[in-house]
């Protein structure tokens, strides 16, 4: 499986699962005397198989961006784990010169490395 397919599938899971959980909760409060539409407990069975699923095939992802090099040397884990840190990073650097105009610090001065 390539990866753009794991990728795929890790986020079709995480859609099933999701819907899952709506599904069992809407099933397990009914009104005394009334039947569920669907039996909670098998709902709840094939949440935990595709939980199942899902963790060995997010296992399978990350080990290939470990193991995955790019053109400058790092790990396809270490590239996104950058790209996240920038991304987080960026609100700060959004907000730095709002700050200053009004006249407060406290931030740490942005440096580009």
């Amino acid at each position: 499986m390539k990866l753009a397919e794991a990728l795929l599938l890790r986020s079709e899971n995480k859609q099933k699962i999701e819907n899952l959980q709506y599904r069992i909760l809407a099933n397990i409060k009914v009104q005394e005397g009334d039947k569920p539409l669907e039996n909670p407990q098998s709902l709840m069975h094939e949440a935990f198989e595709l939980n199942e699923q899902l963790c060995a095939l997010i296992k399978r992802i990350n080990a290939c961006n470990n193991a995955t090099k790019l053109p400058t040397g790092q790990t396809l884990s270490e590239a996104i784990v950058e790209r996240d840190m920038l991304m987080k990073n960026g609100i700060y650097y959004r907000l730095w010169p709002q700050r200053l105009w009004k006249g407060t610090t406290g931030l740490p001065t942005p440096r580009l490395k």
